[in-house]
């Protein structure tokens, strides 16, 4: 009796996953994206820190690339696979798209917590690479997050998207500004 081993149908269970979990993308509604944007844009211009969300996918994301890299390179490995979570993250926020009618913050802010659920967890399977490499790793997802969440500041952004977020989601509908993003407009000379 020939016996396979389970890595042997590895390829075709994550063709399997990527397949469902593209059938469950495509379920949620087309006009639910558009009410997402709009959720999305009412919720930034009450308060512009909701885009700490997407600043730490952005900030795990090119830690997890980065160290698999760096893993490539010197060809070594590791005893935590990331990609079970990742799929199980990614599960969960088609599960917030179609709950949330495409939040795009509320669906930021699942897959973060499985992005570091598995940097955790690769931390603390991976300590024996040396206390530097886990100083790089955390270091370099502040450092990402950092200049992602500087960089959605009110004073950082763009008057064009200050503009088109007003048009979005107005708050005071033409009294006195209301919001920071009027404030804003306001305070600049263009």
């Amino acid at each position: 009796m020939r016996t396979m081993s389970i890595a042997s149908h590895e390829p075709r269970v994550w063709r399997r996953a990527a397949s469902v979990l593209a059938a469950a993308a495509s379920l949620g509604p087309a006009s639910a994206l558009a009410c997402g944007f709009c959720n999305d844009a009412a919720m930034r211009r009450q308060h512009w820190e909701t885009s700490l969300a997407m600043a730490l996918v952005v900030g795990l994301g090119v830690e997890a690339i980065a160290y698999v890299l760096y893993r490539v390179v010197l060809r070594r490995e590791t005893s935590y696979p990331r990609a079970p979570v990742l799929l199980m993250a990614g599960f969960a926020t088609i599960v917030v798209l179609i709950a949330t009618e495409a939040n795009g913050t509320f669906m930021a802010a699942t897959f973060a917590v499985g992005l570091a659920v598995t940097l955790v967890r690769s931390l603390i399977e991976d300590a024996e690479f040396g206390l530097l490499v886990v100083a790089w790793r955390i270091l370099l997802v502040v450092l990402v997050a950092a200049a992602m969440v500087v960089r959605s500041h009110p004073t950082q952004v763009k008057t064009t998207a200050l503009v088109r977020l007003a048009v979005i989601a107005p708050d005071s509908w033409g009294e006195a500004p209301s919001g920071w993003v009027e404030e804003q407009l306001q305070a600049r000379p263009d």
